[in-house]
C-alpha cells in the first residue's frame, strides 16, 4: 500500500469515525477478489464488490469474519457501500455512471451471507484434523 493511501484512509477515518482505517483496506481487498473472478478487469458492480468484500474477509477470518465486521460497525451491505462512496469522494475509487449507495442495500444478510461463506469455504477445504508436526 503506498504511503499516500494509507495516509488519505487515516485521514478519511478521522472524519468518519464509524468504520477504522483496517475496513476501508477490507473494501481494497474485496475489490481485488471480485477482480480476480472475473476473466478481464473491469469496473466491478456494488453486488461483486460486495461478494468480494465478504470473500476476502471469510478468506482472513473464517467463521469470525462477520464478528470482526461488526467490531468496525459494518453490520449490513449498505454500511459496505457507505465504506465505497467514502472512498468514492475521497477519489480513492471511481463509480460507474450508474452506481449509487442504494444498490448496495439489502443484498446478503450478513448472518446468513457470513456463516453460510464460511461453510461453503469448509466444503472446499475442510479443516485438517491431524495434529501439526513440528
Amino acid at each position: 500500500m503506498s504511503e499516500r493511501l494509507e495516509r488519505s484512509i487515516e485521514e478519511l477515518a478521522r472524519q468518519d469515525r464509524r468504520y477504522p482505517p483496517a475496513a476501508y483496506m477490507l473494501v481494497f481487498e474485496g475489490l481485488e477478489s471480485a477482480l480476480a473472478k472475473l476473466p478481464a478487469r473491469r469496473h466491478v458492480t456494488p453486488q461483486e464488490l460486495v461478494e468480494g468484500v465478504r470473500d476476502a474477509a471469510v478468506t482472513q477470518w473464517g467463521l469470525m469474519a462477520r464478528t470482526v465486521l461488526e467490531s468496525w460497525n459494518i453490520r449490513t451491505t449498505g454500511e459496505i457501500g457507505d465504506l465505497v462512496f467514502n472512498l468514492i469522494e475521497r477519489k480513492l475509487l471511481v463509480a460507474g455512471a450508474e452506481d449509487s449507495r442504494t444498490q448496495f442495500e439489502d443484498l446478503f444478510d450478513f448472518a446468513d451471507g457470513f456463516d453460510r461463506a464460511f461453510a461453503e469455504e469448509l466444503g472446499r477445504v475442510p479443516p485438517s484434523m491431524g495434529a501439526s508436526k513440528n
